[in-house]
């Protein structure tokens, strides 16, 4: 689908509407630009890894009945049994 956006002054580029709301874009959103020469540029969805992995953990989590803090609980369980292990307890 063709869009059209018009850059104003200070280089602000306003993405058309129907665009935004079908990629979820939203303000603060950033973007990788990519010039391939010739007046061509590629805006890509700049991604945050680490945020993306914590949502997918967090997902995983409620999917499987587990909040964070019986995680956190069963983490410091097994340090304490390492400690021990390792102690010769």
């Amino acid at each position: 689908m063709d869009s059209t956006a018009v850059m104003r002054e200070r280089g602000v580029l306003t993405l058309p509407k129907d665009i935004r709301e079908r990629n979820d874009f939203r303000s603060g959103t950033q973007f990788q630009v990519i010039d391939l020469g010739q007046g061509t540029i590629v805006l890509s969805r700049q991604t945050n890894v680490l945020a993306e992995l914590a949502d997918e953990i967090e997902r995983a989590l409620s999917e499987a009945g587990v909040s964070l803090e019986d995680l956190l609980q069963a983490a410091t369980a097994e340090r304490h049994r390492l400690h021990r292990e390792r102690d010769g307890e």
